[in-house]
């Protein structure tokens, strides 16, 4: 969606995705932001999915390519609650533990521990 990561989508990437989702037939191989769309996460939520293994690619593609994903496997984890329950309990967890590590790194109690006095 959007490169900001916190912002909301403009109004073209709004209008992409609601065309998308009213196609008649969805193609058979979904990209990222496909299957975001259709799961109802962000964009950027979909690697982290991948690497915490609660979304699984179509292949093996190598860690720096595109990721596809089976239309009819992402829309069967769209139908279910626990699955979509489990997801976003991984997205809070990931992104607490990231928040934890970047506030353990700027804090100043951190910083003065490891100085040793002159």
């Amino acid at each position: 969606m959007s490169a900001d990561r916190g912002s909301s989508p403009t109004p073209l990437e709004f209008a992409s995705v609601r065309e998308f989702l009213s196609l008649r037939y969805l193609p058979g191989r979904l990209c990222d932001w496909q299957t975001a769309a259709i799961l109802g996460f962000e964009t950027h939520h979909i690697p982290i999915l991948v690497a915490e293994r609660h979304l699984k690619t179509s292949g093996n593609p190598p860690h720096n390519a595109p990721k596809y994903f089976s239309r009819d496997y992402v829309l069967r984890l769209a139908a279910d609650e626990r699955w979509l329950a489990r997801a976003s309990d991984a997205l809070v967890a990931h992104w607490a533990k990231r928040n934890a590590r970047k506030k353990e790194r700027t804090s100043p109690t951190s910083a003065g521990a490891t100085r040793r006095p002159l």
